[in-house]
């Protein structure tokens, strides 16, 4: 691969100055690594999806007397719900240095050679990771296009129960997709936030800006994984939902 190989030999003095502001250095609170590392999977079944989040339950008494429970509401728990606030404070925090520096009107401008090279070597990362990535989400995103999740109200058990099975299988696959995904997103990540550290560090808004855009596009990966994994995990625990409340019997797993 052409783009990962751009100007390695030049660039080996220039990476082992770098190597050691790793993601425990200057942006130790978060990194796009550690952002990565943390992504999330799906779980394994409309079942488990279903008893992940936090539910809201109306019990009901039934003709015969005994109590269901009805669930009205749900909603993300604790731990689901802080990885996306984690990445959305993250991308944030880099959009706002990106506005301030555009108000900076004095600078000194960072014009070595070695600068420029491992500027070049950031973008290539980010090159490497897009092209890892592009794939993948095109193939999350449309594994089963057509789904739409179906009410207990106006279907019957036989019906969810299959559209519950058709979403394991979405999920399964999104999961195989998102982990290998990671897998060979890894190591440019790591590469990538050391680069970032030191080059974001340079007293020079503009070319300062050009090293946060980088970020940007390494972050856009992440919150697309994101909403790939939000949308399949709603509509997960909206069938767990369906039969829940239309009251079929759990053989959905």
């Amino acid at each position: 691969m052409g783009i990962q190989q751009f100007h390695y030999r030049r660039l080996g003095l220039i990476f082992k100055l770098f190597i050691f502001f790793s993601c425990y250095g200057v942006h130790a609170q978060q990194s796009c690594l550690n952002l990565l590392q943390k992504a999330p999977l799906l779980p394994e079944s409309v079942g488990k999806a279903f008893v992940s989040v936090k539910l809201e339950i109306k019990p009901e008494i039934l003709d015969d007397g005994t109590e269901f429970k009805r669930v009205s509401a749900w909603s993300m728990t604790f731990d689901q719900k802080q990885y996306d606030e984690q990445l959305a404070k993250y991308v944030e925090r880099w959009d706002k240095k990106a506005e301030e520096n555009s108000f900076a009107l004095n600078y000194i401008p960072d014009t070595t050679t070695e600068t420029g090279l491992a500027m070049a070597y950031l973008k290539a990362i980010a090159d490497s990771v897009v092209a890892i990535w592009t794939p993948v989400s095109t193939e999350a995103r449309n594994l089963d296009p057509d789904f739409t999740v179906l009410s207990d109200i106006d279907f019957g058990c036989d019906e969810i129960k299959s559209s519950a099975q058709r979403l394991n299988k979405i999920a399964k696959r999104q999961n195989e997709l998102l982990s290998s995904a990671k897998a060979g997103m890894m190591g440019p990540f790591d590469r990538f936030q050391r680069y970032f550290n030191k080059l974001v560090q340079i007293n020079d808004p503009l070319m300062n800006n050009e090293v946060i855009g980088q970020m940007s596009r390494m972050l856009s990966v992440l919150e697309d994984w994101n909403l790939i994994y939000s949308s399949t995990l709603s509509n997960m625990v909206e069938t767990g939902i369906s039969l829940n409340n239309g009251m079929c019997r759990p053989d959905h797993k």
